[in-house]
């Protein structure tokens, strides 16, 4: 678990790109991101996990995605 609430720097930095648009701005990268659905934040929490050498939490067989980009759903097996 982080020490503050997640950045745009952090999220992009991880996940490549954020639907927030107030992301989008200059002096954006100090904000907290919002505009991420819960599955948004499951596959960040995973990602972050893999790149920091820990085990993942969250298991997931299927993705599904809306129109903007952010995950709407989850199958699990």
């Amino acid at each position: 678990m982080g020490m503050h609430e997640v950045t745009c720097a952090e999220f992009k930095s991880v996940m490549g790109t954020t639907f927030d648009a107030r992301c989008k701005n200059e002096d954006s990268d100090m904000l907290p991101v919002t505009m991420v659905t819960y599955y948004d934040v499951m596959l960040y929490a995973n990602e972050r996990s893999k790149r920091e050498g820990y085990d993942t939490v969250y298991t997931y067989t299927s993705t599904t995605f809306d129109a903007v980009g952010n995950c709407i759903a989850m199958e699990d097996s």
